[in-house]
């Protein structure tokens, strides 16, 4: 539950992202690339598997924020290194 408290930093980066993405397509698209990999991970994984990942799954969204709003921060160190980590930690080092 603690992490619906996020919600409303959620829906503030995704209206921050709005703002910016104006002519950058580029760039958002190689965020929304980013993301993508790591969430088609997450989906494909069991259902045992993805509440071990509950974490990882948070620190998904934590990411999108410190692509596309960084203004905001993230309430955690987040980067493709430590998703890397987490998901290694609980999945192992398949792909």
């Amino acid at each position: 539950f603690d992490w619906l408290r996020q919600y409303p930093r959620y829906f503030r980066g995704i209206t921050l992202r709005l703002e910016k993405l104006g002519g950058n397509i580029e760039n958002d698209s190689a965020g929304v690339q980013a993301v993508g990999q790591w969430w088609s991970r997450y989906e494909q994984a069991d259902e045992e598997s993805r509440e071990k990942l509950e974490k990882f799954r948070w620190m998904l969204e934590e990411y999108r924020i410190s692509l596309f709003a960084q203004s905001i921060g993230t309430t955690m160190p987040v980067s493709e290194k430590r998703l890397t980590k987490q998901w290694e930690s609980v999945m192992g080092k398949r792909r």
